[in-house]
């Protein structure tokens, strides 16, 4: 016989402070304009933006919709949620960094792989892996992105 389903429906706090967390600087962005802003140029890859959204938006419902009915009790000790907070720190540090006029390519991949990166380690920390492979997904279409619009011109 099959496996019993592990999962249920319920919310993460976790996963929805991660989400707001990553966000809080986009949402800066959007209302105050770098003095150098590459990040405003238009899209090249209109088809792989869209399909990123659909997998960024299925990507945080389940990370924090969704509970692992055996994942255990939160612990800031753990490896893979240390991972999660070194990324995000890295990633913040890359944004103070864009606003002070400091944008290379360094810098827009370090905006672009740390956040992907936290998001899955937090999906394997929680043994979410429904979120993990979407996170997978989610972070090859947003580096294809990034490397098509700024790297491969």
């Amino acid at each position: 016989m099959g496996k019993k389903i592990q999962f249920k429906m319920g919310f993460s706090f976790i996963g929805l402070i991660l989400f707001a967390l990553v966000m809080i600087p986009n949402i800066v962005w959007v209302f105050v304009p770098s003095s150098n802003d590459p990040l405003r140029i238009e899209s090249t890859t209109p088809v792989i933006d869209i399909f990123q959204t659909i997998f960024q938006v299925l990507m945080i419902a389940s990370l924090i919709l969704l509970i692992n009915k055996k994942e255990k009790k939160l612990s800031i000790r753990t490896p893979f949620l240390i991972a999660s907070i070194i990324c995000l720190i890295i990633y913040y540090i890359n944004w103070v960094l864009y606003y002070s006029g400091t944008v290379n390519l360094t810098v827009l991949a370090l905006l672009t792989i740390p956040p992907c990166l936290s998001f899955t380690f937090l999906s394997i920390d929680r043994k979410n892996w429904f979120a993990c492979g979407l996170s997978i997904i989610f972070f090859m279409l947003h580096l294809t992105h990034f490397l098509l619009n700024h790297v491969v011109k």
